[in-house]
């Protein structure tokens, strides 16, 4: 599905499609406005990585099947790092508070269990803070509707900021 914005300026909306790295970046088209046709298409200088507490946690300790001896986490953030190397802005996005049991899914009645989630969590976001990751930045939400709200705050700061006569150089290919 996609979801629609309309302006006076600028008509925008989200789609949903597979990304080589990362969950979501941001893009313009220009179209031909006779026939509708996308004649060009660059993107902005982001792309965001998002893992909620519980997902992060998990894929901390499962094994990349591709990057063997990675952890899944470790193979995606590499990823992020090389396959991106001309968008200098990335950013992973931790959805959650790793000090608040009930964002971990399913682990309320292993004490045990939990704590250590929770430890995976918090040392792998110092680790980010900390530059470990060399080029990725984090930025933290306490839930969903904060999430959407953040890139939906990237989006319109795009937006503002867009020169016709100035587009980004990227593109998608």
């Amino acid at each position: 599905g996609l979801n629609h914005n309309h302006n006076d300026k600028f008509h925008s909306y989200c789609e949903k499609q597979a990304l080589p790295s990362g969950d979501y970046m941001f893009v313009a088209r220009k179209y031909n406005k006779n026939t509708t046709r996308m004649i060009d298409e660059r993107v902005f200088d982001m792309i965001v990585e998002r893992k909620n507490v519980t997902d992060l946690s998990n894929c901390l300790i499962v094994p990349s099947k591709k990057y063997k001896p990675l952890s899944f986490f470790e193979a995606q953030m590499y990823k992020l790092q090389q396959h991106c190397g001309l968008i200098s802005n990335k950013l992973f996005l931790l959805e959650g508070d790793e000090d608040c049991p009930v964002q971990f899914n399913h682990h309320e009645g292993n004490p045990a269990q939990l704590q250590l989630m929770r430890k995976r969590v918090k040392t792998l976001r110092m680790q980010i803070e900390q530059g470990e990751y060399r080029g990725v930045d984090i930025t933290c939400t306490r839930n969903k509707d904060d999430t959407v709200q953040f890139l939906i705050d990237q989006m319109e700061n795009f937006q503002r900021n867009f020169d016709p006569a100035e587009p980004p150089i990227l593109t998608m290919k």
